[in-house]
Parts: C-alpha cells; sequence; structure tokens
C-alpha cells in the first residue's frame, strides 16, 4: 500500500501544477440526423472518443469528468443539460471544455431586419429540417456558457458554408447545410468572453466547408483529426490553442487537395493572451513519504534511479514534464 500512495502523491503533484485547478469537458459528436435529408456523417463518433483519449492521457483531465454525448444521446435538452446542469458549480479557476462535432447552419429570415436574421446554429440531434426552434443558436450556447463559472473553451468541428443550398445538393464529406449569407449583427458567442475555435472560415465572402478525411479508418473530421496530433507531438513548455490551430492550419494546407481546404479560427477575447492548453514543462517534483518506514527506499522513474526517499528526507525530481510516467518505489534491503 505505501508504493501505491506513493504513485499517487506523485501524479496529484505534478497535475497540480497546471494553471487551472481541474478541467472538464462535455464532447459531443453527432453522426445521424433522422430528420435531416441526407445529412448523416460519418466521423463525428469517432471525433469525441479519440479526443477525449488525449484529453485523459496528455492534458490530464479525468474520465469522470468527460460528458459523451453521441448521435441520439445528443439532443438539444441534453447538451443544455450536461453544460448547465452538471457544471453550474464550478470554481473561477477551473477549465471548461465543450466540443462540437457535427452540422452547423444560418437561418435564412424573410427580412433582412428581422434580429432572427442570420443567426448561427449547430445541429443537435433532434433538429428538424426549416426548424429553427429546434436548434441550438449561437445566442442560446452563449447564455448557457454564462451560467457556468470558471474559463471556457469551446470548439466547433462544424461549417455554416460551402456544399449547397439544400440537403440534397451537399457535397460528400462535408458538414455544412446551407451556404453562408453575410452575418449583420455580430457573434453572440464572441461577446461572451470565451475562447473559441472554428474549424472552418466562416467569411461571407469565401466561406468554407469543415470536411472529413477520406482515407483514415476509422473516418474522423480534417480538423480534429490534426487537432489531436498537435496535442499528442507536443512534446516540451506550453501548446497554446493559437499554437494548435496554426500547427492544423499548416497540415491543411500541406496534405489536403486545393479543393478540399479549409481555414481553422481562433477567437480570443480582447487583452487576453492565449489560452494555455498544454504544459509540459512543470520544473520541480518533491516526493514526500506519508507513512513511517524503517528504512530508506529507492526511487526509479522512468527506468532511471533518481535517489533514496526516506521519512525525514525528501526526494526531489527536477524539473519534470507533464506526462505519463512509469514510476518503481524498491526496498534495497531485499
Amino acid at each position: 500500500m505505501k508504493r501505491a500512495k506513493i504513485a499517487i502523491s506523485l501524479f496529484m503533484m505534478i497535475f497540480s501544477s497546471i494553471s487551472y485547478a481541474k478541467k472538464y469537458a462535455v464532447l459531443i459528436g453527432i453522426n445521424t440526423y433522422p430528420y435531416l435529408k441526407d445529412a448523416d456523417l460519418r466521423a463525428p463518433e469517432n471525433d469525441v472518443m479519440s479526443l477525449e483519449t488525449s484529453l485523459i492521457t496528455e492534458i490530464g483531465l479525468l474520465k469522470k469528468d468527460i460528458i459523451i454525448l453521441k448521435s441520439n444521446q445528443a439532443t438539444a435538452l441534453k447538451i443544455k443539460s450536461a453544460i448547465i446542469d452538471e457544471h453550474r458549480d464550478l470554481r473561477q479557476e477551473d477549465l471548461f471544455i465543450v466540443y462540437f462535432s457535427g452540422h452547423g447552419t444560418i437561418y435564412h429570415g424573410r427580412s433582412v431586419a428581422s434580429p432572427e436574421d442570420y443567426r448561427q446554429y449547430i445541429l443537435s440531434y433532434d433538429a428538424e429540417s426549416n426548424k429553427p426552434s429546434t436548434w441550438i443558436g449561437f445566442y442560446d450556447l452563449a447564455n448557457w456558457l454564462k451560467r457556468v463559472p470558471g474559463e471556457k473553451l469551446v470548439i466547433l468541428d462544424a461549417c455554416y458554408a460551402g456544399g449547397g443550398k439544400s440537403y440534397s445538393m451537399r457535397q460528400s464529406g462535408v458538414k455544412a447545410l446551407f451556404a453562408m449569407p453575410e452575418i449583420l449583427q455580430g457573434n453572440p458567442l464572441e461577446s461572451a468572453g470565451d475562447t473559441i475555435v472554428y474549424a472552418s472560415s466562416s467569411q461571407a465572402d469565401e466561406p468554407e466547408p469543415a470536411y472529413e478525411l477520406d482515407k483514415i479508418d476509422p473516418p474522423q473530421s480534417v480538423f480534429t483529426h490534426y487537432f489531436i496530433q498537435a496535442i499528442r507531438q507536443h512534446k516540451t513548455g506550453k501548446l497554446t490553442i493559437t499554437k494548435a490551430t496554426n500547427y492544423v492550419i499548416k497540415q491543411i494546407s500541406d496534405k489536403q487537395i486545393p479543393e478540399r481546404q479549409q481555414t481553422p479560427r481562433v477567437y480570443s477575447p480582447a487583452g487576453t493572451l492565449p489560452l494555455v492548453l498544454l504544459d509540459r514543462d512543470y520544473g520541480d517534483v518533491t516526493l514526500v513519504l506519508e507513512h513511517p518506514i524503517d528504512r530508506s527506499v529507492e526511487v526509479w522513474l522512468d527506468n532511471e534511479k533518481k535517489g533514496l526517499l526516506s521519512l525525514n528526507d525528501p526526494l526531489v525530481i527536477n524539473r519534470l514534464h507533464i506526462s505519463k510516467h512509469k514510476l518503481i518505489i524498491l526496498d534495497p534491503k531485499k
């Protein structure tokens, strides 16, 4: 039991150095849309499962602090509840991640003067064709997030452009349902003070779809595939959300054919530094024995002997990076 206790203490010390007290996430991936013709996708459910793995193994979230909603679980009501009801008691020093992989759209109202014209939406599992009241508007999402304390990161692997103006004209592997008009009254998500990541550009003059990759198994969305790659390949120092997104942009530019380009974009609130997604350089960690023993023990980390540890003599491990480590405690007299 003493060995297990020491291992757990090391794990907690490493992660306690992160600037956020705790991290939580709601991951939404919708493959099937039963009320929308020809709208089914292949990648979103795989996206959320792959992202969950990286959040746990690379960024330090606990599995119990991640809510996953896939396809028929991801109704508008369940998404709202997962955001508000499950996270209304977070602390200001916590980080809350909301990730969505699925369809986005724009409502085309009849009157340009109408405040409901040109609003952006994400589409939940129970979204119905031509019924905006069944969609999740950016106004709704922004208001839900305002009821959750802490710093928020919203990642939208969806798009609001390209793929034709009707469901039947949608291109294969594209996450858009309507063409993109000019957005007249701004973006309510960006007025809420949270960091927002978009998988593709929503510029009115050159709208872009968000694509799925064709040649990987299981299928995955282009943005999410390279975003996870950016996290996994980061070995030292800080990885900001901007740096990770720039990596995605370069990979798409280098590896996607010109006809399937998309330009991810990060919105950060004015006057704030880019959100730090991952920091692998945390300085020193001190090991302390919590129960009396009658001798010193050897500490091995990642197959390298770090020294002896005793009740009255803590052991300092210098410049330990946040990642998985193999810790072994040995009794030198056995």
